[in-house]
């Protein structure tokens, strides 16, 4: 087939276009993130120190993160009894059978991952230990400093430094050694 006095060669396509960075793009970001590192540092965030080989897309989440963490420390606490529904109840943990009282430090974990508040208690932790912690120290005089978005994680897991006093002291890798 000849098309105006040419043979005509049919060209492959490619199925799906294959998606380019664009240049410009990524240096305005690059750009970005060197403006959101000073700020940082100005805010005194400290020193942010990166692989040269970060995608700057990554990069310019994980700055701004940084920046509301930062800004998350001005609001208002929020108590952390206020996470659970009006009326939910804390029964003594005596009235409780092992399997109950394991449902119910499930039920409580659950309702504070919900809202990006996750465990990291000694893992041998017995759930009477953690329990009577949770309801007489944290859920009762705790709170968070600021409403936990996506993308920020707040981790309870009892742990202040003060290894002497510490309640999972026994159950703790870290007071173990210390012991011996």
């Amino acid at each position: 087939m000849h098309l105006h006095g040419q043979p005509y060669k049919q060209r492959r396509r490619d199925p799906e276009p294959r998606e380019q960075p664009d240049h410009r793009f990524l240096h305005l970001l690059a750009l970005e993130n060197k403006g959101l590192e000073e700020e940082i540092t100005i805010r005194g965030g400290g020193e942010i120190q990166k692989s040269e080989d970060i995608d700057p897309r990554l990069e310019n989440q994980f700055l701004k993160n940084v920046l509301a963490f930062e800004e998350a420390d001005k609001e208002e606490p929020i108590p952390m009894r206020s996470f659970f529904p009006e009326g939910y109840l804390f029964p003594p943990k005596e009235s409780m059978s092992q399997e109950e009282l394991s449902d119910k430090v499930d039920d409580i974990s659950r309702i504070l991952s919900e809202h990006n508040i996750e465990f990291g208690f000694a893992n041998d932790l017995p759930d009477q230990v953690l329990y009577d912690y949770l309801v007489r120290d944290c859920i009762a005089k705790d709170s968070v400093s600021s409403s936990v978005d996506a993308g920020f994680t707040w981790v309870l897991d009892g742990c202040y430094g003060g290894c002497e006093d510490c309640f999972q002291r026994e159950y703790c890798e870290t007071g173990r050694e210390m012991e011996g």
